[in-house]
């Protein structure tokens, strides 16, 4: 039996990452990994928590890539998802990996809407 799935969720977990309460670096990380997995930028959101974490989320035209970031447990939770073949998904969290140097990354990859074809 074949399937097919409508579109690919990256659900990502960093622990111990850097510069995850800075909503300037947030915005360019995204940015970055958003470009270089050839994905196509429509906007970016952001918001800052008192004392501390930030929520981000950038819109684009294949779908979204989202950032929260817990400064306090030393954690960041990245969600990318995507409805297009042509853009390189992992590349994403690896571009964020790079940018965040977590001490531990976990990833999983979710077939969304795969049905039997």
């Amino acid at each position: 039996m074949k399937t097919k799935a409508i579109g690919t969720h990256l659900i990502a977990d960093f622990f111990g990452s850097e510069n995850d309460d800075s909503i300037l670096y947030i915005k360019k990380a995204l940015k970055e990994a958003i470009e270089k997995a050839g994905a196509t930028l429509l906007l970016i959101k952001t918001h800052k928590f008192y004392p501390q974490g930030v929520s981000a989320f950038a819109l684009i035209a294949e779908s979204h890539v989202s950032i929260y970031s817990w400064p306090e447990f030393e954690y960041m939770a990245i969600d990318v998802f995507s409805s297009g073949q042509k853009i390189n998904l992992p590349k994403i969290i690896e571009v964020l990996e790079k940018k965040f140097k977590p001490t531990k990354v976990k990833v999983k990859k979710l077939k969304r809407g795969e049905m039997v074809i």
